[in-house]
């Protein structure tokens, strides 16, 4: 494989360096470390899991709301445009690690059987079972989306 990539770029078929590439590179990114962390037990017998999915759930509201109160709100109201973080940025990985823990051990902890057995819980099951593919392909239709919703607003007229 390795080969046929340099080969591939040494023709001048394919640029390493593209934006699209780098953007793709960063959802990999996050695909390698949900596996990590899905595969590895980050606290032993450390702390308890109910303890662990409180911390990681304060963790990420208090992150979250730094995000939208402390970077996204005060630069989009200075520039007049919205400004936000890209997807590979630290901040929101950590934040998007720290989610992905809370869920991983709320689901280990006695307060999602109650949710697993109702209509609500069948629903988040039917999702989590679509969510990957959904995750793999949604930058997909954004972009398809985009392009056509740009053509039918920048040329209302469909005969033309």
């Amino acid at each position: 494989f390795s080969l046929i990539f340099f080969a591939v770029v040494r023709l001048g078929l394919f640029n390493p360096y593209s934006p699209r590439l780098i953007y793709f590179i960063s959802f990999i990114t996050y695909i390698i470390i949900g596996y990590v962390v899905a595969n590895t037990d980050l606290i032993g017998d450390m702390i308890s899991e109910n303890k662990l999915c409180i911390v990681s759930f304060l963790v990420s509201v208090l992150m979250y709301v730094y995000y939208i109160c402390g970077f996204v709100a005060p630069r989009s109201m200075a520039s007049g445009t919205f400004v936000y973080l890209g997807y590979f940025n630290p901040f929101l990985l950590v934040l998007s690690v720290n989610i992905f823990v809370f869920f991983k051990y709320l689901s280990r902890t006695s307060i999602l059987e109650s949710v697993k057995k109702s209509r609500f819980g069948n629903c988040i099951s039917l999702i989590s079972t679509y969510s990957f593919g959904i995750y793999l392909v949604h930058y997909m239709v954004i972009a398809i989306l985009k392009n056509n919703l740009l053509i039918h607003i920048l040329n209302p007229d469909p005969f033309i």
